[in-house]
């Protein structure tokens, strides 16, 4: 495949990964679909229940994803609030 040992020690290391057509090659060669090689599966993390620190809060990655979606939606309303603003005090200050 004309790959050296330093390229697949990178992939290994995940420093690098290898271009289309080689993964193309790799699926054919061990049998497997590209997606079976470049997929990751989110694994699940085994906790004991007990928070180490007592200060820390768990959260789901459901609930993280909608709070950024939230504060994302914020920004764009304060956005919008301060360009009508400045807007406003443009129009307004043409008039006097």
């Amino acid at each position: 495949m004309d790959v050296s040992r330093q390229s697949v020690s990178k992939w290994e290391r995940a420093n690098s990964i290898p271009d289309l057509n080689k993964i193309i090659k790799l699926a054919e060669n061990f049998g497997v679909s590209v997606d079976y090689l470049v997929k990751d599966e989110i694994e699940e993390v085994q906790t004991s229940g007990e928070d180490v620190e007592p200060d820390v809060i768990k959260v789901s990655l459901d609930d993280a994803t909608q709070y950024v979606r939230s504060k994302i939606d914020m920004s764009r309303n304060i956005s919008k609030g301060v360009l009508l603003c400045i807007y406003s005090i443009i129009t307004f200050s043409s008039y006097i």
